[in-house]
């Protein structure tokens, strides 16, 4: 204070300074205190006041400058004497004005040990930050505009810097990241983010963090561990609950070639890194790994096809040095598969992606040993499989569940089979499993396999593709061992069909049956082809062959569905054009079958009433079935028409090339015509009263060329009421069967045929048919005939000839009428029809003349000449004779004749008065002598009485069946009888 006044006042004289009353260290002492004052005013003045505007400046100029972006940041704090910085409200926007980075607070302490031992953090303590992070079309990332040009310089080398931060931490934090490189743009979440680090240092070892996120869809993660720097080193525990399993499939976009919809993950893991220099350590340990409700799909599609409801993931361990992989176990809990087959294939194969994917470019082999992955244990528990194939004409599905699924000794690369236990139950009944191993390497198979009650009805629609037919029951089983390796196949085992039952679609009927159909010693190959079976055995089959009522069998109908297209027969110029192809055996052998109760039913529905048979009480065997053409298969089947009506099939034969070789025999026995009595009243016209039917058939076939004898017995045939039927036969039906029946009733006749199965003209029932027509065609048209061939005379018997005029039997034909009564007597209950014949152009002028000779000799015999003398004179024979056929002529007419008299000539002798007159006397008489109608069926009935009384001679034929007939009159040279048998 005194010196400012004294340096206001003016300069006095020369004097001697006053002494200061403080010692000059005191007076240093206080000017360093104000010295320091004012830095520390400045320091805090600048700490204060100034720093944060400057913060705050540089702050929104570099971002300006820098980055061309308009920053902002609200209150900054400094205090310097705590070391303490703290700031609000920090927002760096993108380039497309959109948030980049910001926070709410961020606090920083630093510690003053930072002066002698680097940088050194007390606290960092982040509040409210934000980040968004942008991939860009064209795939540039967002943070990427922060990054400083390159300098050109080379990194420095050395230690890193001295850091150490005692705490640090981040509270409710939020992250988004969007990729817009996308077809479909992605946006994920995060918050709140919570993050703490104890204790980091770079130059030590073992500092503690933990960090806590939460993101927008309650996913959580929670990481703990230790952080070093020299060497870089971290040890840890990750915690990943409830994260969101569709976001990380979108976040790997394309890579990811199928969809997915919902799930959650779950994952308990630990981790040890260690990088010093070039040496790096990295092992992970997941204690636990849980996946669930996850859903996958192909792209585009409106649903899922795989779903996940718990995939846990267990005991594995990372080794990356190593490249190894261990994992403890997979299971997949109640899984289930939808699964289709339609025009465009399986739908699973689209969650591999495109059916033809872009090559992807070579790339380099990588360096060092390949990874190796180790799953002892793969398990699928309670699995759900449904299959449906839409390409069948109705939709096929198949609902399989549970499957439960195990693969062991799972390992990558793979150097061993793994072992495979399978099972699954199918709905409908039935289950199926298989137990062994698969050498994927080679896609090798060694298992056993075991199915059970599957249900046959579920293939309907296939059958709808070649066969009219309804399944309507059956149930497959089998069990045996199925190997498979390079591309060839074997099955050794058995199975067996249950509860058989078919019907056509056409009729409705059964068509093939049987209780059980069981396959014993099975063996399958592929390569080549073989399949042989030791023993078959049907009980209770049952077939039936029905005959509908447009003619059609239902073996026609089942074969030939709605809408199948038959392949066009091979026209002749084909047939002589193209070479015969050699029959190819059939690699197929079956050693026994047996066959127990069978039944074998015919129906035609053609026939009104419908007719029914068939072969009840079928057994036998089969034995030494094979494809080869020189097998031979015995056949020994016997059975039952009815109770009393046997049945016997036997010989040999080979099914699988019968047209090569065949001879069987057949035989039927005791059959009852009355059965067959529809037929008779279609056919022949008449119903069925009374008749037994044997039939043995003898079948022999060599190398196509047929030889077949049918040998057909009936016993006392007897034809009952005619039936009026437009397809019978216009044949004297009673007559024939007469005919061909002996005197005990039996009609035998053989019938062969021989023929070519090559020869598509040759048909062997048609023959048959022909054969018989033919026969009862011959037998009607010319019975006496048929007659012939057996007592000699043949058409002869026919007829008898008379001379006209005359009733009685020549020589010739008493003998024919004799041989005819020989041919009744072994035919009784044919008929004889005899006409009474005559010709009135030959037998009336015979017959006339006859009475006319007879009226002549009467007359001479009745004559008594005139007692006087004719004229005078005696008379002569020539007058006598006159005379005599005077009186004649008066007694035919009543009147006396007016004999002409002799013309006049007057040259010449006279002629003879008297012959004239008996010439014209007797053409009158001979005129009027008369042969009437009945005098000609007089003749006729004696002729046919000397006929009937030859048959009858010898006694031989009952009178009773030889019946004398009119008939109209004969217009022949000889008057010939024509006989009819009835």
């Amino acid at each position: 204070m005194h010196s400012k006044l004294d340096s206001a006042q003016p300069p006095r004289e020369e004097h001697r300074p006053a002494r200061s009353p403080w010692p000059r260290p005191l007076r240093l002492a206080a000017i360093a205190v104000v010295i320091l004052a004012v830095l520390i005013g400045l320091y805090a003045a600048f700490g204060f006041w100034a720093a944060p505007r400057l913060i705050r400046s540089q702050v929104v100029a570099q971002a300006d400058q820098r980055y061309h972006r308009q920053a902002s940041i609200g209150e900054v704090r400094v205090n310097p004497f705590t070391l303490r910085l703290e700031a609000q409200d920090f927002r760096l926007p993108d380039a497309d004005g959109k948030p980049m980075i910001g926070f709410d607070r961020l606090a920083v302490q630093v510690s003053p040990s930072s002066i002698w031992r680097g940088l050194d953090f007390t606290e960092i303590a982040l509040e409210g930050p934000r980040l968004r992070v942008v991939i860009r079309p064209g795939g540039r990332l967002n943070l990427m505009d922060l990054a400083p040009p390159p300098s050109g310089k080379p990194a420095p080398k050395g230690p890193p810097p001295k850091v150490r931060i005692d705490h640090l931490s981040i509270q409710r934090g939020a992250g988004e990241f969007v990729d817009l490189d996308r077809e479909i743009p992605f946006t994920k979440a995060f918050a709140p983010i919570g993050f703490s680090l104890h204790d980091f240092s770079t130059v030590e070892d073992g500092a503690k963090f933990s960090l806590k996120a939460v993101t927008d869809r309650g996913e959580h993660l929670a990481w703990t561990g230790s952080l070093g720097v020299a060497p870089l080193t971290s040890r840890g525990r990750v915690t990943l609950t409830s994260i969101k399993a569709q976001p990380l499939a979108a976040l790997a976009g394309d890579a990811l070639p199928f969809g997915v919809s919902g799930g959650a993950l779950d994952v308990l893991a630990g981790y040890d890194f260690a990088l010093d220099r070039e040496r790096l350590k990295l092992t992970l340990d997941i204690d636990q790994a849980k996946l669930a409700g996850v859903g996958l799909r192909a792209r585009g599609a409106d649903r899922d096809w795989v779903s996940l409801p718990l995939v846990t993931v267990s005991g594995v361990h990372v080794d990356a040095p190593a490249r190894a992989v261990k994992v403890g176990g997979i299971v997949l809990n109640q899984p289930s598969v939808t699964a289709w087959l339609d025009r465009d294939g399986i739908n699973l194969a689209r969650l591999a992606g495109p059916a033809h994917p872009k090559a992807p470019a070579a790339v380099a082999a990588p360096a060092g040993p390949a990874w190796t992955v180790s799953l002892p244990d793969l398990r699928i528990h309670a699995g759900a499989v449904t299959f449906e194939d839409r390409t069948a004409s109705s939709p096929v599905k198949v609902a399989a569940t549970p499957v439960e699924f195990t693969v062991t000794g799972l390992a990558l690369p793979i150097t061993a089979p793994v072992q495979v236990e399978a099972s699954t139950g199918v709905d409908g009944g039935g289950r199926v499993a298989a137990k062994g191993s698969v050498d994927l390497t080679r896609l090798a198979t060694d298992l056993d396999l075991d199915a059970q009650g599957l249900t046959l009805q579920r293939v309907q629609p296939y059958l709808d593709k070649s066969a009219n037919l309804n399944l309507l029951s059956g149930k497959l089983g089998a069990h045996g061992h199925l190997t498979y390796a390079d591309g060839a196949a074997t099955y050794a085992g058995q199975a067996a069909i249950d509860d058989l039952h078919t019907v056509d679609r056409v009729l409705k009927q059964d068509l093939v049956n049987w209780r059980r159909l069981a396959l014993d010693g099975i063996s399958v190959q592929t390569k080549p082809l073989a399949i042989k079976v030791k023993t078959v055995t049907a009980r209770a089959p049952y077939a039936k062959l029905v005959i509908g009522p447009n003619y059609v069998t239902n073996i026609q109908d089942v074969l030939s569905p709605p809408g199948a297209v038959r392949p066009a027969a091979p026209s002749a110029g084909d047939a002589k054009t193209a070479p015969t192809a050699p029959r190819q055996a059939l690699p197929v052998e079956i050693g026994l079958v047996r066959i127990q109760g069978g039944t074998l039913d015919y129906g035609d529905l053609t026939l009104t009433p419908h007719f029914a048979a068939g072969i009840q009480s079928l057994g036998g065997t089969i034995k030494g079935l094979s494809g080869r053409q020189d097998a031979r298969a015995t056949v020994a089947l016997t059975g039952q028409v009815d109770r009393y009506s046997p049945v016997k099939i036997d010989g040999q034969i080979n099914y699988f090339a019968a047209r090569s070789y065949t001879d069987v025999k057949m035989s039927f026995q005791n059959i009852e015509l009355t059965t067959l009595s529809p037929y008779s009243g279609k056919f022949a016209g008449y119903r069925i009263d009374k008749g037994k039917l044997n039939i043995d058939l003898h079948y022999n076939i060599d190398d196509t060329k047929l030889h077949a004898t049918h040998h057909v017995v009936i016993n006392q045939l007897q034809l009952g009421d005619k039936v009026d039927s437009a397809d019978a036969v216009k044949l004297p039906v009673k007559l024939i069967v007469a005919l061909l029946k002996d005197r005990n009733g039996v009609i035998d006749v053989p019938i062969e045929i021989d023929g070519s199965l090559d020869d598509p003209k040759f048909k062997v029932w048609p023959v048959i048919w022909h054969i018989v027509h033919n026969l009862m065609v011959k037998v009607a048209t010319a019975p006496f005939t048929a007659l012939g061939k057996l007592f000699g005379g043949g058409e002869e018997l026919s007829y008898v000839d008379f001379a006209p005029g005359a009733a009685g039997l020549d020589e010739a034909g008493g003998r024919k009428v004799a041989s005819l009564a020989q041919a009744l007597n072994d035919h009784p209950a044919v008929n004889l029809e005899i006409p009474m014949v005559a010709d009135p152009a030959a037998d009336r002028p015979v017959l006339a003349e006859a009475r006319y000779q007879a009226e002549i000799a009467a007359a001479q015999a009745q004559f008594k000449p005139p007692a006087k003398a004719w004229y005078g004179k005696a008379p002569t024979p020539v007058a006598l004779r006159r005379a005599m056929l005077e009186q004649l002529y008066q007694k035919d007419f009543g009147a006396r004749p007016e004999v002409p008299k002799p013309p006049e000539v007057k040259q010449g002798p006279k002629p003879d008065a008297d012959q004239l007159a008996i010439d014209w006397l007797e053409a009158k008489i001979r005129a009027h002598v008369a042969v009437s109608d009945q005098d000609l069926q007089q003749l006729g009935r004696a002729r046919a009485q000397a006929v009937q009384d030859a048959l009858m001679k010898d006694g031989k034929v009952d009178p009773t069946r030889v019946f004398i007939v009119t008939a109209p009159p004969a217009d022949a040279p000889q008057v010939r009888m024509q006989l009819t048998l009835k």
